[in-house]
């Protein structure tokens, strides 16, 4: 078999875009990942705000039964420093922000990996929390009360 220069130089340039386009990939998964986890936090909780809570009722750890106050602004992940931190693969590094506003209580999706659904109900950007309604972040279903 005979390689030909002009092979060579495809080849070439054919390993330079996909060692550039693997180097796309990775610095749109760091940014990805730092714009969800450098939003600002959200106003305190505003006093016409009912107190509620996210009870957990299925899914990996933390324990079913377990409760979570809904006292200010929290995010649902797997990070450490997440309010709510499940140590699941199914859930992303900072996958929900749960945020006081308007009176009301408000869920954002924050671009996760595996989604997130309210009522059974697939979302993405933000939805409205009610009494009763049930939240899964990954694997791990909470109920708001």
């Amino acid at each position: 078999m005979v390689v030909t220069e002009l092979t060579l130089w495809v080849a070439r340039f054919g390993m330079l875009a996909l060692m550039y386009g693997f180097l796309l990939l990775v610095v749109w998964a760091v940014l990805a990942d730092a714009r969800a986890t450098a939003r600002p936090a959200r106003a305190a909780v505003p006093a016409s705000a009912a107190l509620r809570t996210l009870v957990v009722t299925g899914g990996t750890p933390p324990e079913n039964g377990r409760s979570f106050p809904l006292l200010g602004p929290l995010d649902i992940g797997r990070e450490p420093t997440c309010a709510i931190s499940i140590p699941s693969r199914f859930i992303s590094k900072v996958h929900v922000r749960i945020y006081p506003h308007n009176g009301g209580w408000m869920v954002e999706d924050l671009q996760s990996t595996n989604g997130s659904a309210l009522n059974g109900d697939p979302f993405t950007g933000t939805r409205a929390l009610r009494p009763g309604d049930h939240l899964t972040v990954g694997d791990t279903e909470f109920t708001v009360q």
